[in-house]
C-alpha cells in the first residue's frame, strides 16, 4: 500500500470497496447529448478536457485508427 492510500485509509473507520459488475440497464443520452465534441469543439471543456485526451489517444494508437470520414473538431490543433 502506498504512503497515500495509509494516509487516506486512516480517515475512514471502514475500508473503501469498488464493486464491478455487469451493469443492468443504459440509458442512451439525450440528442443534444450525442456528438457532443464533433458539434461543440470550441466550448472550454472540449479544448481544455476532450481534446488533450482525444489528442493523446489518436498519437498513441495512431497504427491501429482508421481515417476518418469526417474532419476532426480538433481542426490541426493536435501536436505530433
Amino acid at each position: 500500500m502506498t504512503p497515500n492510500r495509509r494516509e487516506a485509509a486512516k480517515a475512514w473507520s471502514v475500508p473503501m470497496v469498488t464493486e464491478v459488475v455487469p451493469f443492468k440497464a443504459f440509458y442512451k443520452a439525450e440528442n443534444d447529448h450525442q456528438d457532443y465534441f464533433m458539434k461543440n469543439p470550441e466550448q472550454s471543456y472540449c479544448r481544455v478536457v476532450i481534446a488533450p485526451k482525444v489528442s493523446k489517444f489518436r498519437k498513441q494508437y495512431r497504427s491501429k485508427l482508421r481515417t476518418p470520414s469526417f474532419p476532426s473538431p480538433l481542426c490541426g490543433r493536435e501536436k505530433g
